[in-house]
């Protein structure tokens, strides 16, 4: 193992005019250099504030109540102040958001979008500003010719995808975030942005965390999978001894819910009821009123995130059983 990235106990709070939501429950995970960790779960689970909150970049209302999150070469980011966080930003980790059209300046053409971003970490020098810009377009399959003098209203969604994945790398980060980025996008250019990530992951060796409410997108793309519901860990893994032997009611329902081209139709069941009130005071496990499994332990004890095998964690009081008679 060759750790990169560890989160422990994070948890994160949003004060509304309603009352305090937790939307992260002291989530744990790891990265080791080299890794694609596919975070998965329901709207509303946390994915994206999990995500923001590995950046140390959540905004009012929102705030990290507790935990560490320990990148190597920097320590702890939830300790550095925002300007040392800023210098960490690109250089050593960087974030392509959700929603491309939000994410660029539109009074802006790609190529100032370069120099701006880079200008911002000290580097001035327009020639090699531009030099890394062709290159990076190259790399995601764009022309810079064309691409660079062009705004972004001038690009298609799956072209201003591969423009922010270029502007991340300028730096060549360690690490780096994706929050939903097929979401908006056909399924062509969903596999072209894929196929492109995994391109990128070999050729730079640059680790990845993938967010996505689609869990059929991270099997044959990721290597590691985290299961997020109601803003908690529920499962984390090996991509295919999660996918093969799931140890938490949440991951096999969400499997189940997965149609396939050969499979039976009568098989797929979709998950029945609703998350849990966000405002609702949770004193169990936040799945127990939709598990078939439940028990009356289940509602009256959070279960702790807790490693049955090797690297494979879960959020159940019955996971070993469950893992025992899976299938």
């Amino acid at each position: 193992m060759n750790l990169l990235l560890s989160v422990e106990g994070v948890r994160v709070n949003y004060r509304t005019e309603r009352g305090e939501i937790t939307a992260v429950r002291n989530v744990s995970f790891y990265v080791d250099k080299g890794d694609i960790l596919g975070i998965v779960g329901e709207s509303g689970s946390g994915k994206s504030t999990l995500a923001y909150s590995v950046l140390n970049y959540i905004k009012p209302p929102g705030k990290i109540i507790s935990g560490s999150v320990k990148l190597e070469g920097v320590g702890d980011l939830l300790k550095l102040g925002k300007e040392d966080v800023r210098k960490v930003l690109w250089k050593e980790i960087a974030i392509v958001p959700q929603a491309t059209q939000n994410s660029m300046n539109p009074t802006m053409d790609v190529k100032d979008h370069f120099i701006d971003t880079m200008a911002a970490h000290g580097q001035n020098d327009k020639q090699k500003i531009l030099e890394t810009a062709n290159r990076l377009l190259e790399e995601v399959k764009l022309d810079p010719q064309i691409v660079l003098s062009a705004y972004p209203h001038q690009l298609s969604g799956g072209m201003k995808q591969r423009v922010l994945i270029a502007l991340s790398l300028v730096f060549e980060p360690k690490l780096l975030i994706l929050d939903e980025p097929t979401s908006a996008l056909d399924v062509v250019n969903q596999r072209l942005i894929m196929d492109l990530l995994k391109a990128l992951h070999q050729k730079m060796g640059i680790s990845i965390i993938f967010i996505t409410h689609d869990i059929q997108l991270i099997k044959g793309f990721a290597n590691k999978v985290l299961i997020l519901y109601a803003g908690k860990a529920m499962e984390l893994g090996d991509v295919n001894e999660v996918w093969n032997t799931p140890l938490n009611p949440y991951t096999i329902a969400l499997l189940k819910s997965i149609p396939t081209l050969h499979g039976d139709v009568n098989s797929v069941s979709g998950i029945p009821g609703s998350m849990p009130d966000p405002y609702a005071e949770i004193t169990g496990c936040p799945f127990a009123s939709r598990c078939k499994f439940a028990k009356p332990v289940c509602f009256e004890k959070d279960p702790d995130f807790l490693e049955y095998k090797p690297g494979h964690f879960s959020a159940c009081h019955f996971s070993k059983d469950i893992g025992d008679n899976y299938g």
